[in-house]
């Protein structure tokens, strides 16, 4: 068996394994997801980003990570030249 042929083989197993979920099921659970592992998923498929991208997306996650506050963006700023925090 040639090289392309292998490749077209191991193309179909591949393929064959792998279990897809209904859109709204991953939409589901990416919604409790943090926004910097939404960024990385961004990155696994095309279908993931249109979906994490999609305004709907965004409103939900929103709605769900308000309700879910664990996180508090604490923010200051530094006077270098007086040596001080304000």
């Amino acid at each position: 068996m040639d090289l392309r042929s292998q490749l077209h083989q191991k193309k179909v197993e591949t393929e064959a394994s792998v279990v897809f979920l209904p859109e709204e099921l991953i939409l589901d659970v990416v919604s409790f997801l943090p926004v910097k592992s939404l960024i990385r998923l961004k990155c696994v498929r095309k279908s993931w980003k249109s979906l994490i991208s999609e305004p709907t997306f965004v409103k939900l996650h929103l709605n769900r990570s308000s309700r879910n506050a664990d996180l508090t963006i604490v923010s200051s700023t530094i006077d270098y030249w007086a040596g001080s925090v304000a």
